[in-house]
């Protein structure tokens, strides 16, 4: 079968797209936005989740993303505690029932951080993955998977389910 000049061009161009996005050249987002959010507070770096759950462990890595570096511990916790929706936790806190493992290690933030956060418990998990955060324009606004912020704890997600 031949391919005219177009044709190939638009097959080049996938070609092209899809190598650079696999090879890590593009943040990976999720759409639609997962329960989650996460922001920078000063100092504080802050989960907030946007459905209940209850938790058995909350874990939160970072890496940075340009090396893919090796993943950090920022908090493991583990015991059992009920996450309410619209909860916002400060990553390295202990929970009421959760004991924490925390990297003590001093690190400054990077623009363009990947954080892993899972929490889970014996019969369900969120896992979420927030590529390539750019705290540099975000001005405390929260962060969410799909690339999109808001001022509020779980106000872009909130809105997308009432649209969807």
């Amino acid at each position: 079968m031949l391919v005219n000049r177009r044709q190939a061009l638009a097959i080049g161009a996938l070609v092209i797209a899809v190598g650079v996005v696999m090879a890590g050249c593009a943040p990976i987002r999720l759409q639609p936005p997962m329960a989650a959010a996460i922001r920078q507070h000063g100092a504080d770096l802050e989960l907030a989740v946007c459905e209940a759950i209850t938790a058995e462990r909350i874990y939160v890595g970072v890496r940075n993303s340009e090396t893919d570096g090796d993943w950090l511990t920022l908090t493991d916790l583990q015991g059992s505690t009920t996450i309410e929706p619209g909860s916002v936790l400060r990553v390295g806190d202990e929970l009421p029932g959760m004991s924490a493992i925390i990297d003590p290690s001093p690190r400054t933030r990077l623009d363009g951080e990947d954080f892993s956060v899972s929490i889970r418990n014996d019969s369900d998990a969120l896992t979420i993955f927030f590529a390539a955060v750019p705290w540099d324009d975000l001005s405390g606004d929260w962060f969410y998977t799909d690339g999109k912020s808001s001022e509020e704890p779980c106000g872009h997600f909130q809105e997308w389910i009432s649209t969807h």
